[in-house]
């Protein structure tokens, strides 16, 4: 059986297209978990006196879980993140709620290399993401586009990685370490 990287070789060797799009495995066990602690939540309220401290967990816990989550989660099984890769470049389209911070085409001249770093991700435990380095030119050209916000998430996550470039969602299907290599690949082939 073929390795993920490799049917994404065969298919952007086939067409000089490949589209990269969240694992809906990973989505729906994300979703699993919100819909879990959504009804913890709803739990606790109903099972606790108003305004002890386990009602007021079950209100943020479906708060948090139940209203922004599970809308988010299920978003994105509609409008999923899409990692677009020609022989031109790579392009990023975010789903729902993340449109406005799409990445415009990146030509494969405005990188400097592709790797993946450790980020951390709570509890002492880190998440392994596929980052691209960026040339000066190149993050200039991104961070024109961002808002007030976005620039200061975006300065925090060049901290993280280590200098200009973009973190690519930790979400889209195969994981780092293949998505890695396939980047890797197609950028030395069209640098």
């Amino acid at each position: 059986m073929a390795s993920l990287t490799d049917t994404w070789r065969a298919r952007f060797d086939r067409s000089g297209r490949v589209v990269i799009t969240t694992g809906k495995v990973g989505l729906g066990c994300m979703f699993g978990i919100a819909l879990g602690f959504t009804a913890g939540g709803l739990l606790m309220i109903l099972e606790s006196p108003m305004w002890s401290w386990s009602w007021m967990i079950g209100i943020l816990s479906v708060g948090f879980f139940g209203v922004l989550g599970l809308p988010l989660f299920a978003s994105q099984f509609v409008n999923p993140d899409r990692l677009i890769v020609t022989t031109g470049g790579v392009e990023l389209k975010r789903g729902w709620p993340n449109s406005k911070r799409n990445l415009g085409r990146l030509a494969w001249s405005g990188i400097t290399g592709i790797d993946t770093a450790e980020v951390p991700s709570g509890s002492g435990r880190t998440t392994q993401m596929t980052v691209i380095r960026l040339t000066p030119a190149a993050a200039e050209h991104i961070a024109k586009s961002d808002s007030e916000i976005l620039a200061s998430l975006r300065a925090t996550e060049e901290k993280l990685i280590g200098g200009p470039g973009l973190s690519l969602p930790s979400t889209l299907r195969g994981g780092a370490e293949p998505l890695t290599a396939f980047l890797t690949e197609v950028w030395r082939r069209f640098r």
